[in-house]
This record gives C-alpha cells, sequence and structure tokens, in this order.
C-alpha cells in the first residue's frame, strides 16, 4: 500500500453522499440555519480532539444528543482553532470552520443565553 491509496481522504467529495449526519442546531433539527455534516468528519474532528485530551469535543462523539450553552460553546470554538492550528488535514479545516461560524453568531449576540445541540444519527 501507498500514501496515495489513502489521498481520497482529504477530498470533500469522498463524504459527500454520507448517510450518517450529525445535526448541530439552535431549536430543532429542521432550523433552516441548521447545519448536518458527515458523521465520519465530524468523528474525526472530535476523536483527534479526545486524543489531545481535550475537553467538549470529546463529549460530542456519541449519538446521543448532547446540549450547550454559552460556556460550552466558547469552550468548543478555542477547541476547534486549537485543532486547526495542529493538523494539516483541509476536511478538519473545512469542518472546524463551518462549526466555528455556527457557534459564533451565537456567542457574539450579548445577551443570547440559548442552547445549542448535537445529535449524531
Amino acid at each position: 500500500m501507498t500514501a496515495k491509496e489513502f489521498a481520497d481522504r482529504l477530498e470533500a467529495e469522498t463524504y459527500r453522499g454520507d448517510d450518517g449526519l450529525v445535526g448541530v442546531y439552535e431549536f430543532q433539527p429542521s432550523d433552516d440555519d441548521a447545519l448536518w455534516i458527515s458523521e465520519r468528519l465530524f468523528r474525526r474532528v472530535t476523536r483527534v480532539a479526545e486524543a489531545y485530551e481535550l475537553h467538549t469535543l470529546p463529549m460530542l462523539g456519541g449519538s446521543d444528543p448532547v446540549t450547550l450553552g454559552r460556556p460550552m460553546l466558547a469552550s468548543m470554538v478555542d477547541e476547534l482553532e486549537f485543532l486547526t492550528d495542529q493538523l494539516n488535514d483541509p476536511l478538519v479545516h473545512e469542518t472546524a470552520q463551518v462549526l466555528t461560524d455556527f457557534m459564533t453568531i451565537r456567542l457574539r449576540r450579548p445577551s443570547w443565553e440559548g442552547f445549542v445541540t448535537v445529535e449524531g444519527d
């Protein structure tokens, strides 16, 4: 085997048709701004976070819904930034950016005291 055989792991097209998805939403999965991320890519992020012994992201690796308030969202954004600084993986960077954008929109609202739910398939 050569490294070229695994090159598709760094191509977004490999994950486009995935049936397993992770939903990220504020109120309900049918929200217009809900995120739907490949479960395999999300798992890559959470497992690497677990390997680095981070706090928030590893809690999101299962199929049970996890609800996050402001402090945990802020922690998640910090952890995503840390991961992108450490890894040379374009799909981790892309996934982290999408998640960071979603969380940051809420965190920038000074009076926002809501919750975001992360739920696997």
